[in-house]
């Protein structure tokens, strides 16, 4: 992502008029015209007016700056774990003996992984809770949830497993 601020060579807490100051100053700089259709100088100008219209615009540089925030967390995030194994910290299902239909909560907790993924939820948050119907039981005495926690920068992935009981099929036996 561009650092617009960076470009005009502003601020982030610059005033709309700090920032037409700082555009009219580089746009006379780098202008291709100015510099005999440069493709270096050609590039940079279109840099500078993108740059300009969004930070001039206050609802544009608004949405600039989560969009940027978020992006620095997400890359920052990245460079956390990109070196570590994954390693699941929680992973816990209440209740583990149900009957077929019964709900139960799932909460989980993963570190140093870019994707989680649990069966029956899908692809989940690094961590969380949620409570889901539990159905398929019939005549089992047990099913398995897992839990798969991996970092795709190095390749690898950790799992746990977590058994739930039948009590249906307790109570037959």
């Amino acid at each position: 992502m561009k650092d617009y601020y960076y470009i005009l060579g502003v601020d982030r807490q610059s005033s709309t008029e700090e920032i037409k100051k700082a555009y009219r100053k580089l746009s006379l700089k780098f202008h291709p015209d100015k510099n005999d259709g440069d493709p270096f100088f050609t590039e940079r100008f279109k840099d500078i007016q993108e740059a300009y219209e969004i930070l001039s615009d206050l609802q544009r540089r608004q949405i600039y700056n989560n969009s940027f925030l978020n992006f620095n967390r997400n890359e920052q995030a990245k460079s956390r774990y990109s070196n570590f194994l994954p390693h699941i910290e929680i992973f816990n299902i209440s209740p583990i003996s149900i009957y077929d239909g019964d709900e139960i909560t799932i909460s989980w907790s993963v570190f140093n992984a870019d994707k989680v993924f649990i069966d029956r939820i899908g692809e989940v948050p690094g961590s969380g809770s949620k409570k889901i119907k539990i159905s398929g039981l019939k005549s089992t005495e047990f099913i398995e949830l897992n839990l798969k926690a991996t970092n795709s920068d190095i390749g690898k992935y950790t799992e746990k497993k977590q058994r739930l009981l039948n009590k249906s099929y307790q109570e037959i036996v």
